[in-house]
């Protein structure tokens, strides 16, 4: 299933190259390709079984065909229904594409200085994008229209909002400098404030679609995956900064290096918080011989994983803490016969589990250069903050590649007595067994 997504991400590519080269030139389309192409959060959230790559892929081609469609040669009408309507399959792919009309909304009033622009093509924009969403939302706000509000509630109850401090600019500027890269973030610093002195449109494109982002992910946000929106409009503004060089050498050399920093920042990074994961299949295993199974995930796993979980546990009945939480109960107790397991995060969960357990092991890996292992430690797998850096020597100058140091706990399985009281504190299992200055076994 992993490579659907990863084929949407190459099929973003082309779009990049085009809007970049119709703006830009064909350097700058280039650059923005290369840049887009290995920035790791396209190489990390690009591979998500998810619907990021998907909402992307299909946003960037649905902004082409609207610009396309402002071409006198070209088949503007055909280009204004194509644009409504890939825009509105990436709506149902993700929400956050929603955040695009604004921006265009901005750059086009910004440039014609009035709203006389908006005519006819809007209109079929908007028409045929209607066509994709009437069906489905019509339905649900008719028969379902409670969960269609409260879902979006649970949406926006799952970020996190935030006011504009220190804290939240360091966040922001740090996500910047690893989810694109050092190099990236560079020359996107660079074309910004190259775009305050040019009167490029495609620049002032970029700059309402970042800004709008920005103050979305501002005051409000979750996982570094939700930045995928920029990224395609930082890379466009980097490859503008490389367009608007006059050697081409020149251009050739920033863009080779880069991208070398670039790849090699997302190697680090997967290898970090992403490569050699199969623990949920493991556990699935684990399970596999037991009978009346019971699954509880933690929050936490349910919140990032859970479809996972039931993927490889389709046959078992599954439940999260806070659904047991809903009950209203300070305890819970399944049947004597059921054979109850709690599932969570290792070094996080461990907390709260029962005084059975055990622990599923990923393989860790890491790249190696002359010899020499270079591993990254991160502040979580949800948020691209590398804060620190260790290499150690694994073999001779002639060993280079990928190697697998070991392995590292990542989940953790706690097994309940048989009839036993599962204990709730707020939304999620807790057994009391808080241990002090619990330190996570590597």
């Amino acid at each position: 299933m992993r490579i659907i997504p990863i084929i949407f991400s190459v099929m973003t590519l082309p779009a990049i190259y085009l809007i970049g080269s119709r703006f830009f030139g064909n350097t700058a389309g280039l650059a923005a390709t290369a840049f887009m192409a290995f920035s790791p959060v396209n190489s990390i959230v690009g591979r998500n079984i998810q619907t990021d790559a998907l909402y992307v892929c299909l946003m960037m081609w649905s902004l082409l065909a609207y610009l396309k469609s402002e071409d006198n040669r070209a088949p503007r009408l055909f280009f204004a229904v194509t644009a409504g309507l890939l825009f509105g399959i990436s709506f149902m792919a993700k929400q956050f594409v929603v955040l695009l009309p604004p921006a265009i909304f901005l750059w086009e009033t910004a440039r014609h200085r009035d709203v006389k622009w908006l005519g006819w093509r809007h209109l079929a924009f908007a028409v045929a994008a209607a066509a994709i969403l009437s069906p489905y939302f019509g339905y649900h706000f008719f028969h379902h229209s409670s969960l269609i509000f409260g879902s979006q509630g649970s949406v926006l109850a799952s970020g996190r909002l935030h006011t504009l401090g220190l804290d939240t600019a360091n966040f922001l500027a740090t996500e910047i400098l690893w989810g694109l890269s050092p190099a990236i973030a560079t020359l996107f610093i660079a074309g910004l404030f190259c775009s305050f002195t040019s009167r490029n449109h495609g620049g002032s494109l970029c700059l309402f679609a970042i800004a709008v982002f920005m103050l979305f992910f501002t005051v409000w946000h979750g996982h570094s995956y939700y930045m995928l929106f920029m990224t395609p409009f930082c890379c466009l503004m980097a490859g503008a900064f490389i367009g608007a060089m006059k050697r081409k050498v020149s251009a050739i050399i920033f863009i080779t290096i880069s991208t070398l920093v670039a790849f090699s920042t997302s190697v680090l990074l997967l290898c970090a918080v992403k490569y050699g994961y199969d623990e949920f299949g493991v556990f699935s295993q684990v399970l596999k011989n037991r009978e009346n199974t019971v699954i509880v995930a933690t929050n936490l796993v349910a919140g990032s994983y859970y479809p996972v979980l039931k993927y490889y546990n389709r046959d078992v009945t599954t439940v999260t803490s806070k659904e047991l939480a809903g009950l209203g109960a300070e305890k819970v107790k399944f049947g004597a016969d059921k054979d109850v397991v709690i599932v969570g995060l290792a070094g996080i969960d461990d907390l709260g589990m029962p005084a059975r357990r055990a622990y599923i092991k990923r393989r860790q890996f890491a790249p190696v250069i002359a010899g020499r292992a270079f591993f990254v430690t991160v502040t979580s797998e949800h948020f691209f903050n590398i804060v620190g850096l260790k290499t150690f020597k694994v073999g001779s100058f002639s060993d280079w590649g990928l190697r697998e140091l070991g392995t590292t706990p990542s989940l953790v399985a706690g097994f309940v007595d048989a009839g036993a009281d599962i204990p709730l504190v707020g939304d999620n299992v807790d057994f009391g067994l808080r241990l002090k200055n619990f330190e996570r076994k590597q």
